[in-house]
């Protein structure tokens, strides 16, 4: 069973231990904040709203979010960060603690945040998405570029 943290105040410093855990001895570039987690899953539900899934059906949904910036290109070292992995839940979103670890950074910056829908989400939003353009068939198109 995954370990996962309601990502909230009152479990600011659970979250900030479990970062610690991942982190190792790393302390640059990395997740290492409440605030920083807080923000991911900020983004994370903005995604699921622009994307129009109702609440009731945003379950399931991952994000992944990675730490660190770009590094310099002069640069020839390498750097850990984290890629912190955050789960929807009926009352919100959690911190999955098992699914989150150390990465290497490279000059490109690594991989970027991402969020992962089911095919149902995907669906509704498709669904939404073609409610707002209808397809015109060639010749309606041709019909009145010339009317």
């Amino acid at each position: 069973m995954s370990k996962s943290i309601f990502i909230s105040e009152a479990n600011r410093i659970a979250i900030r231990n479990a970062l610690l855990k991942v982190n190792g001895r790393a302390t640059e570039h990395v997740f290492s904040s409440f605030l920083e987690i807080q923000n991911l899953a900020t983004v994370a539900e903005d995604e699921l709203e622009q994307l129009e899934i109702p609440r009731s059906k945003r379950i399931g949904a991952l994000y992944f979010g990675h730490s660190g910036e770009r590094l310099a290109s002069f640069d020839k070292h390498t750097r850990l960060g984290t890629r912190v992995a955050l789960k929807r839940k009926t009352i919100g979103w959690y911190l999955e603690v098992d699914r989150s670890r150390q990465v290497i950074l490279h000059c490109d910056g690594g991989e970027k945040n991402k969020l992962h829908i089911s095919e149902e989400q995907d669906a509704i939003a498709v669904e939404k998405f073609r409610k707002k353009y209808e397809v015109c068939k060639r010749e309606t198109n041709v019909q009145t570029s010339q009317g």
